[in-house]
């Protein structure tokens, strides 16, 4: 498997190159053929399988040129970006696809095939706002969303406010194609029993998970990269060593116990005082995943929704909100916890690609984790066409540019694996 490794040293950058950023393999990369748990050396990209003698490639992101033989053919890579795939511990439950409301979500809702923008990040706070202002400007009743279809499987009307929008976004999110899930949040007070339903949504284009807050319309940024949102780790880093100064709220609702509406604003976050607060960097303190999205579906009497609570050397011991219950709600929980970012924010819809090398031939394994796989596609002739998840490399001598990409069921494709190079004899 694979992590990002921050404090390996970058190689010179050339104008239009790819990332120069190296990939840690730790022990958890099972080999594609027998399974045995393997150990790449640091920073190598290749290794024999000790079970099954298999020599493998695994080509990782960088500028460096790898060379190997296969079928009688000398390859050559150079710059290359190939995605991290890392199994996290707690893995994603995904099943919305199959829920017959979702799936039909798109067709019933047009507007939502006319969500669009020059960015997938533009797409994604687009959908927010669209949501939030036009859509359910107020807190929707029991005839309104049995009228657009929602009541179904937004069974939330009588609980929290925020928690009402968040399972409208990540609904509409994941009918998009997107993955995204809803994360509870609370400061560092024991004294103060009020937490904040907001949303992770992954995206590809930035390989990050991304925090929105629905019932704001609001999103966050750094003061250095205004355009850039921020995630739940960047958020919660600034306000311990910061204390939050270098953090902006961007937001379209001012008030939403009286429905006050505005053109974006954008704020230092330690000033807003709306509501309770529930902008400030200090509820990023406490943070709860939910990793199933059958959360959102199923009936809260089944209590069987697995959540994922962030804890690390500053909140370790510590009780969190409802005394030590992850949402006061819950009377029974499948709750776990983690220290480690990459099962918290694992990165997701990239295409790790392994080449087993004989002397016929050179095979392709592609890896990937995508919620709601449907297939693998490949490059070429200029289109995109789908390919099993193991094949064999062509002969062809000369330059190539090898892209590959995950698709899911939803047709959302994620970030493209690049492989450039040379084949000689």
């Amino acid at each position: 498997m694979v992590m990002n490794f921050p404090g390996a040293p970058h190689p010179k950058r050339t104008r239009g190159s790819y990332p120069g950023y190296f990939t840690l393999l730790t022990a958890d990369a099972p080999c594609p053929l027998c399974g045995n748990f393997l150990r790449f050396p640091q920073w190598a990209e290749r290794l024999a399988c000790p079970e099954c003698q298999s020599a493998w490639i695994r080509p990782v992101s960088s500028n460096r040129r790898l060379v190997f033989r296969a079928g009688r053919v000398n390859f050559g890579l150079g710059r290359r970006w190939v995605g991290p795939v890392w199994r996290p511990k707690y893995p994603f439950q995904h099943a919305l696809f199959h829920e017959p409301e979702v799936r039909s979500l798109t067709s019933r809702h047009s507007w939502l095939k006319r969500i669009g923008g020059r960015s997938l990040w533009r797409q994604q706070l687009k959908l927010m706002q669209r949501l939030r202002c036009d859509i359910f400007p107020t807190r929707a009743s029991t005839a309104e969303l049995k009228r657009l279809d929602l009541w179904t499987i937004c069974r939330t009307n009588t609980h929290w406010f925020c928690t009402h929008f968040a399972y409208l976004y990540v609904l509409f999110a994941v009918a998009k194609g997107w993955t995204a899930r809803i994360l509870n949040i609370g400061r560092d007070n024991p004294q103060d029993t009020h937490g904040h339903m907001v949303c992770e949504v992954w995206n590809d284009e930035l390989q990050k998970w991304i925090v929105v807050d629905p019932l704001y319309a609001a999103w966050f940024s750094c003061r250095a990269k205004p355009d850039e949102p921020l995630s739940y780790m960047e958020i919660r880093a600034d306000w311990l060593v910061h204390r939050g100064r270098n953090v902006r709220a961007h937001f379209c609702v001012e008030d939403w116990r009286k429905n006050i509406f505005c053109s974006e604003r954008s704020i230092p976050a330690v000033e807003h005082n709306g509501g309770e607060r529930e902008l400030h960097p200090d509820m990023y303190f406490w943070g709860v995943a939910y990793l199933t999205n059958r959360f959102l579906t199923d009936a809260y009497a089944d209590r069987h929704h697995l959540v994922l609570m962030w804890r690390d050397s500053w909140n370790d011991g510590r009780l969190w909100l409802h005394q030590n219950k992850p949402v006061s709600y819950h009377l029974e929980r499948r709750l776990v916890t983690t220290g480690h970012p990459m099962d918290f924010h694992p990165p997701l819809n990239n295409v790790a690609i392994w080449i087993r090398c004989s002397a016929k031939a050179a095979i392709v394994h592609l890896k990937t984790l995508t919620p709601n796989f449907s297939h693998f596609e490949m490059k070429r002739m200029g289109q995109w066409r789908r390919i099993p998840a193991e094949f064999v490399l062509p002969r062809k001598k000369g330059r190539f540019c090898w892209q590959f990409c995950s698709v899911n069921q939803f047709g959302g494709a994620g970030k493209r694996s690049v492989l450039k190079g040379t084949s000689f004899s």
